[in-house]
């Protein structure tokens, strides 16, 4: 029935983009359709959007503080999605999404490094099947390009509600001051001459994640890095496969901290 249902929107978006949808246009909450079928963890409409419409791949953010690369990070345990994105040119743009905090604190690496987490231990007692050595693959690779290829800063902490209200404040003031430098120059110039019940589970894991973390309540959370989520592992993987803690421990500078 998902099968079904997620080939019916393939149709659809398919009708409106040969119709000259544009398929770069946010709704009201700031997100592209690519936001929405990452968000849907629909990997045909994705595919669909990045080959086929050619979609713009840059680092708007939606209405919550995510870009493309949150979505990613956060259905990071579909292997086909996240085989989409490995095909992608590595851009400035993508580096820059690899830096920003969204409206919960957390960049795309917090997210992936905490599916890690939650993945291996739902999973400590499990044989493994393929279907999971699939999604370990997956979630390792998408921790792997957030800290090779874009960039993402593995001893940043999560931001705090405060911090993140802050920080905006500080972009508008600046943002305020462009805009009063803008028209001192006008007037100078005028004197002269940017998803199954699984899903469901994964979908609830991904709203707990997306809170905004009270400072006084968790100040220790807080204090912790990706590092903490990635202390664990799954009895079905052997040494012939990496580990996404060796990737971090050769980028990490402050181990100590």
């Amino acid at each position: 029935m998902k099968d079904l249902l997620r080939e019916n929107y393939f149709k659809i978006c398919e009708i409106l983009y040969d119709h000259n949808c544009d398929p770069n246009k946010m709704n009201n909450k700031s997100q592209s359709p690519l936001m929405i079928a990452l968000q849907m963890g629909n990997f045909i409409l994705v595919d669909y959007l990045v080959d086929k419409a050619k979609v713009n791949i840059n680092s708007d953010i939606s209405h919550d503080g995510k870009t493309l690369l949150h979505y990613f990070a956060q259905k990071c345990e579909k292997y086909n999605l996240i085989q989409i994105l490995l095909k992608l040119p590595i851009t400035d743009e993508i580096k820059t999404m690899g830096q920003i905090f969204d409206n919960s604190g957390r960049t795309p690496l917090h997210y992936c490094a905490s599916k890690f987490n939650r993945f291996c231990e739902k999973h400590k007692k499990s044989k493994g099947t393929e279907q999971l050595k699939k999604k370990y693959e997956s979630i390792t690779q998408m921790i792997v390009y957030c800290l090779e290829a874009a960039n993402c800063d593995p001893n940043c902490e999560i931001k705090s509600a405060d911090e993140i209200k802050i920080a905006n404040k500080e972009e508008t003031d600046d943002d305020d001051n462009d805009d009063d430098e803008v028209e001192e120059e006008e007037e100078q110039a005028n004197s002269s001459s940017e998803d199954d019940d699984e899903e469901e589970e994964e979908n609830e894991e991904n709203s707990k994640d997306d809170s905004p973390i009270d400072t006084e309540k968790s100040d220790l959370k807080l204090k912790e890095t990706s590092i903490f989520s990635l202390l664990r592992t799954v009895p079905f993987i052997d040494n012939t496969t990496t580990h996404p803690l060796e990737i971090f421990l050769k980028k990490s500078k402050n181990l100590n901290v």
